[in-house]
């Protein structure tokens, strides 16, 4: 199918994260043969971190064991540390071969807890000596887009908490993990939750508004889902911050520290 092989070849590493969202985006909504979803899987290595999560979720229909097998072998090659209830979400639907295989070569541990501790250990010193006028570009640039979420003052959007004072509240140390592992520490009042349907669809991320008559979720593509009341089989708090983690591999190492710089400048209000 050329149009697929077109959105496919949007996930380029030559294009920017948001432009490489927008074809994650497409691709998660086409009716995908489980061919296409075994090449999907090989692009997991070059979406990056913005797409990727998008990715990753749109194989959660299906119950393919040869599918579900090689997403779990792509996965532990990239070393992807999903939490333990993003894993029970993502292969509900698989059969038990290939749940085994994802307790086998997925599941975390102390070890990964301790592996975390040591990327935020060897990225430390970046969180001295930035440009905080350099890190405003950064924030919101294309290549880490912080400023589609976030706002400081009164620029950006307001889907995550607003920053205008993050920087009277957090360390450096603090405001690296949230951008290496924003699920392990993530405002309250910004909480993601989880929805299955009737028909085993799964969504995740942040209510926006609520009604009678449906529930809307703003997604980590930032793209908002209408769910009807009446088709809601099951919802639950989740743990998972809907903000994509490893955002710091979308920029190099100096803006990484110029962002950090520009983020602990931000101690009043807007």
């Amino acid at each position: 199918m050329k149009l697929f092989e077109f959105i496919l070849s949007q996930l380029s590493a030559d294009n920017l994260p948001l432009e490489r969202l927008a074809a994650a985006r497409a691709l998660a909504a086409l009716p995908l043969s489980i061919d296409q979803q075994l090449v999907l899987i090989d692009q997991l290595d070059y979406a990056g971190p913005v797409a990727k999560p998008v990715l990753i979720r749109s194989f959660a229909t299906s119950d393919d064991e040869e599918l579900g097998l090689k997403l779990v072998h792509k996965l532990a090659e990239l070393k992807e540390n999903l939490p333990a209830e993003q894993l029970g979400l993502l292969f509900r639907n698989y059969p038990d071969s290939v749940q085994q295989e994802v307790a086998l070569k997925l599941s975390r541990s102390e070890a990964d807890l301790a592996e975390n501790k040591a990327i935020l250990d060897q990225l430390e010193p970046l969180t001295h000596g930035g440009n905080p006028e350099e890190g405003k570009p950064v924030f919101f640039g294309k290549k880490a887009a912080c400023s589609g979420c976030h706002a400081v003052k009164g620029e950006g959007a307001r889907i995550g908490p607003d920053l205008s004072q993050i920087g009277a509240i957090r360390t450096e140390r603090d405001l690296l993990e949230a951008i290496v592992f924003p699920s392990a520490s993530f405002a309250r009042e910004f909480n993601s939750y989880t929805i299955i349907t009737d028909e085993g669809l799964v969504h995740t991320g942040i209510i926006s508004r609520e009604t009678p008559e449906a529930i809307y979720l703003r997604k980590t593509d930032l793209s908002e889902v209408r769910i009807p009341q009446d088709e809601i089989d099951e919802m639950q708090e989740s743990k998972i911050s809907i903000m994509p983690k490893d955002l710091h591999k979308a920029i190099n190492d100096e803006e990484l520290r110029d962002l950090i710089a520009y983020l602990k400048a931000q101690t009043k209000p807007e």
